[in-house]
């Protein structure tokens, strides 16, 4: 009896330190929310397995995600304090991020290369897109950026920064596009934890529109700036971008952090089973209690584990699947994010043209048409939300089309 005793304590211990350990470490409150959900809000968590269900299914069977790339319509709400200038960031350091994120997601960053070679068979280009918004949700021309000062001093994970009302700033219509909030983000309750960003899933969407998006802490959002090493060079934001994809963390989150049976995983198939997070910069191959048998050991530079961001690189095949079946045209759960026009010109000056065969001109507002003929029975096709303004020296012979829609 006192030798169990003993080996009890021995592994209470044991688990205490690597908790405690934890803290000051770098968190993504998506995981603090998966793992409270499967404690407490049983509802909740059996709606999100009933989605993997049919995922699983749909993975294998649809015929209805699209192809190519798909463009996200991305706002971003600047929250600031109005005594911490440093936290109204320029538009240089969310050009840099927005840059960022479509080197990551389409594989074009740099460090690409530095996928260990046993890795780099399942690398992927994910065809993810991001544009910030030329049309803002009352079909006005905007930035894709919006400002917000506020008396509040830090914004925790209740999603007050969400909200005008409590100091934030109100949700896009989150069907039409990705709402993106920076701010100074702190974590009352657990203070010593070091909550770089968070998500909102995707089964989520149907039931709390209104909390839809991302929220990032603003010294790891972008490139320069207000940065901070080791979070300085974007990843925060590709991370989280991926839960808002519907990407989970390598190693499952489990109920009470470790996956002490290897039994959970991120419901990825090219992805190896994982114990518990990454920090720092580990060095290939790395091995835990869940990896033992596997020669490439856990794929820690994954941008959906917890390592530093100049040692992320890549997402999977898997991953890139499991993404995009989001935008499945039957059930996709963020299918109703696409056709809309709200990334291009908003306004078009089509003028000194002679068109000499079938062509578009296409704006996400106004066309303006000055000094434009159409010539050699050409079709001429005028597409624009808004007006279209046709100035003189407007020529369409006979045999010639203008449509305009």
């Amino acid at each position: 009896m006192k030798n169990i005793l003993i080996v009890f304590f021995v592994i209470v211990i044991a688990f205490t330190s690597n908790v405690f350990s934890q803290f000051g470490q770098p968190h993504c409150g998506s995981q603090l929310d998966f793992e409270e959900m499967q404690r407490t809000d049983s509802a909740r968590y059996r709606r999100f397995m009933d989605y993997e269900h049919l995922l699983q299914t749909q993975l294998l069977n649809s015929r209805s995600i699209p192809s190519g790339v798909i463009t996200i319509p991305v706002v971003v709400h600047i929250v600031y304090n109005t005594n911490a200038p440093q936290e109204n960031i320029s538009s240089t350091q969310i050009d840099a991020q927005i840059q960022v994120l479509n080197e990551d997601f389409r594989r074009l960053n740099a460090d690409a290369v530095k996928t260990p070679l046993g890795f780099r068979y399942v690398a992927a280009d994910t065809e993810f897109e991001f544009k910030l918004a030329t049309v803002d949700p009352n079909g006005n021309a905007t930035t894709g950026i919006t400002r917000t000062a506020t008396s509040v001093n830090g914004f925790s994970q209740n999603n007050d920064v969400k909200f005008t009302s409590s100091g934030g700033h109100d949700t896009w219509d989150a069907q039409r596009y990705l709402n993106i909030w920076v701010c100074n983000l702190i974590d009352p309750v657990y203070p010593l934890t070091n909550i770089l960003g968070y998500s909102t899933f995707p089964q989520d969407l149907a039931t709390n529109p209104n909390l839809d998006g991302v929220v990032i802490k603003y010294t790891c959002f972008g490139v320069g700036g207000h940065t901070l090493s080791p979070y300085n060079k974007g990843r925060s934001t590709t991370h989280e971008v991926g839960h808002w994809l519907d990407l989970r963390h390598l190693w499952g989150d489990p109920p009470f952090v470790y996956n002490i049976s290897c039994a959970y995983d991120d419901g990825v198939a090219d992805t190896p089973p994982q114990y518990e997070p990454t920090y720092g910069c580990s060095v290939y191959p790395k091995k835990d209690p869940c990896t033992q048998m596997i020669y490439t050991g856990i794929m820690f530079m994954n941008y959906m584990d917890y390592t530093d961001d100049a040692c992320k690189n890549l997402f999977t095949q898997g991953q890139k699947n499991r993404m995009r079946a989001l935008f499945d045209d039957q059930n996709g759960l963020r299918r109703n994010m696409l056709g809309h026009c709200l990334t291009g010109p908003f306004w078009v000056n089509f003028a000194n043209e002679t068109v000499t065969s079938d062509s578009t001109v296409k704006s996400c507002g106004n066309i303006d048409v000055e000094d434009v003929s159409v010539t050699n029975n050409a079709k001429l096709k005028l597409e624009a939300p808004g007006k279209v303004t046709i100035n003189h020296n407007f020529s369409v012979p006979v045999g010639s089309t203008l449509e305009i829609k």
